[in-house]
């Protein structure tokens, strides 16, 4: 893409999208306006001809009508077409006349048809023309820059525009043969899984094409995009206001509608969209991009299908990968009872579920993080939950097995979001059987034109998701769906993970140590790096055996939120970390203007270091709570 000159827009979010809405129906209307004239001017132009019979006259009409009117033109205007057509050719001395009308009516229908088209074309100018002329009050927000923000911003742009060096033939290998095969098992029965997620995403590459885009729909899709953490406050206000008028909402329908119908031509308004960066309670700075609404709704829409899909499929592949291990335990088993949470619970727990969403749209799980979780999310959070889990397994191996080591790791990728390489993403998705006009829709979705201070070039993603997208958290989840496929089928390790999170142990530290040697081949061959600063190891230790660390695994130490897990087996506060968050607290409640700010700000740091203590529970017993 050329470098464009580019300046922040002055129209309001919500009059932006009826103006976009407009132009898009403004565009279609002067389409249908163009066909009509032209098929009207060569219709004249041939029945002119006083040797044409009326049996050939309606014949050429008839195409018009399904040219101009497609099928409900045909079911509607052409009704009795081949009879009428039949008995005029057995018995051509009665039926001229009879055909003369039928033309004549059919005419009737096209010049009415032609007239519409012209006043549908002069009402949207009209209207678009109004919308241009409206006083704009709105002046974009501007966001300031320190010297946090612009050092997150240099790195951010070090990796999104530099595309990655891949081997891509070994990444298409590693998908045909190794991914949902274990070294020692390599069957038929796997690839036969795969070929059943394949053939359903096929059918629904195609269907999801034909699916008409309803009122519920446009309402899920704003419920994702206010949630996602994308939007400041104003434009979030307004569009909970539109969310609620039901006239805008039906426009955003048949917008969609048109967009999908259109989807070969869809891309990035070529003015580009802004990246703004904003602050979280933790200290980190996340870039948002500011797109038009219409554009954040259609693709919140096409990620929510798409995930509900995904969500499916991957259900049946892990039903799949577990079908054994049910078989053998009974169903009151332990075994049977962590199954049923590992599939239930955290196995793809970031991608929605729309059996569930009838009853509300899920919120994301944490708006700080920029992480999405649509996920049906119990009063008990899941990673709390994931807390007190591996606390009763620590328990559990102590009581079971006293005299042996229990093994926990916990990792992180490093920059994930930013650095997911785009093609190693689309071969990922054709391997599923995603169809070749949503590759080069998701192609053209990844290569976002993007720019962050008003006058400034635009410049093409190379690399990476935008954050707070649901296709954005759908193509993280796939990816990393293949290294959980890949470190379960050939170790049985569960990797409970959150995002680029994860947290993984057992009694056999070699399989432990197994898991993350695959780990590490995974996220080499698709340009993934783990940040050693946050990956950690630890064993929990019988009294009677000392210190046995691997020096195959990570050797920081395992932490959860601002606790560290000791070789007792126990969560303690990681002091040093809390210290510069009270230090940060301090200065903002001493700078705080009003009493509300204070509040506000006390209430949001006490909230956090009490999440991030994790909630008290009878597994952490009273040492946790004191």
């Amino acid at each position: 893409m050329s470098s464009t000159d580019t300046t922040d827009r002055s129209i309001a979010p919500d009059r932006e999208a009826l103006s976009l809405m407009t132009k898009l129906k403004l565009d279609r209307f002067k389409l249908r306006k163009i066909k009509f004239v032209e098929e009207y001017t060569q219709i004249m132009a041939r029945i002119n001809d006083s040797t044409m019979s009326s049996f050939d006259k309606v014949q050429l009409v008839s195409k018009s009508i399904e040219n101009l009117f497609g099928e409900d033109g045909k079911t509607r205007y052409l009704k009795n077409l081949e009879t009428i057509l039949t008995i005029s050719k057995a018995n051509t001395s009665t039926t001229n006349d009879f055909l003369e009308n039928f033309f004549q009516n059919l005419m009737k229908t096209i010049e009415g048809g032609k007239r519409r088209s012209e006043y549908n074309y002069l009402f949207g100018l009209i209207m678009s023309q109004w919308l241009s002329n409206q006083q704009d009050e709105f002046t974009p927000i501007e966001v300031t820059s320190n010297d946090e923000s612009l050092l997150t911003n240099e790195q951010l742009k070090a990796i999104i525009f530099n595309k990655p060096q891949l081997d891509l033939d070994k990444w298409r290998y590693f998908l045909e043969n190794n991914l949902l095969s274990s070294s020692v098992d390599k069957n038929l029965k796997s690839k036969k899984a795969f070929e059943k997620l394949k053939l359903a995403t096929e059918k629904f590459s195609k269907s999801l094409l034909m699916e008409k885009v309803s009122s519920a729909d446009v309402q899920r899709a704003i419920d994702g995009v206010i949630n996602g953490g994308s939007l400041d406050d104003y434009r979030k206000r307004l569009l909970m206001k539109m969310r609620l008028e039901k006239n805008t909402v039906d426009e955003f329908a048949s917008s969609l509608n048109l967009m999908i119908a259109d989807l070969a031509e869809w891309n990035w308004p070529i003015e580009g969209v802004r990246g703004v960066f904003r602050r979280n309670l933790v200290g980190k700075y996340r870039c948002y991009y500011e797109e038009n609404f219409l554009t954040a709704i259609f693709l919140e829409h096409i990620g929510l299908k798409w995930s509900y899909h995904f969500k499916e499929e991957l259900e049946l592949i892990f039903d799949f990968l577990t079908e054994k291990i049910q078989k053998n335990c009974s169903s009151n088993s332990i075994q049977d009872e962590r199954i049923n949470m590992q599939k239930n619970e955290y196995w793809m727990s970031a991608l929605p579920d729309e059996s569930h969403l009838e009853f509300g749209m899920a919120s994301y799980a944490n708006v700080d993080s920029g992480i999405a979780s649509y996920a049906n999310i119990d009063s008990v959070d899941l990673k709390a939950k994931l807390l007190y889990l591996i606390n009763v397994e620590i328990q559990l191996h102590q009581v079971l097995h006293a005299d042996t080591s229990f093994t926990v790791v916990s990792a992180d990728l490093e920059w994930f979001g930013p650095s997911i390489p785009h093609e190693i993403i689309l071969m990922f998705l054709e391997f599923c059987g995603v169809s070749q006009i949503w590759l080069n829709f998701f192609d053209r979705f990844l290569k976002q034109p993007i720019y962050y201070k008003p006058g400034e070039s635009i410049r093409q993603r190379q690399r990476g998701v935008p954050i707070a997208h649901s296709i954005s958290f759908l193509f993280s989840e796939l990816m990393l769906s293949g290294m959980d496929l890949y470190v379960y089928q050939n170790t049985g390790i569960f990797n409970y993970r959150f995002h680029d999170d994860f947290w993984f142990f057992d009694s056999q530290s070699d399989k432990v140590t197994q898991a993350w040697t695959l780990m590490n081949e995974y996220a080499q061959i698709t340009g993934l790096k783990f940040n050693d600063e946050k990956c950690g190891s630890v064993q929990i230790l019988p009294s009677n055996i000392s210190d046995q660390t691997d020096t195959l695994l990570p050797h920081r130490n395992v932490k959860w939120g601002l606790l560290t897990l000791q070789s007792t087996g126990r969560f303690v506060i990681h002091r040093e970390t809390i210290i510069p968050f009270l230090d940060e607290m301090k200065v903002r409640l001493t700078n705080a203007l009003t009493i509300t700010e204070w509040i506000n700000l006390y209430n949001q740091y006490i909230a956090f270091f009490m999440r991030n203590f994790g909630k008290c529970a009878n597994i952490l017993g009273t040492y946790h709570t004191q």
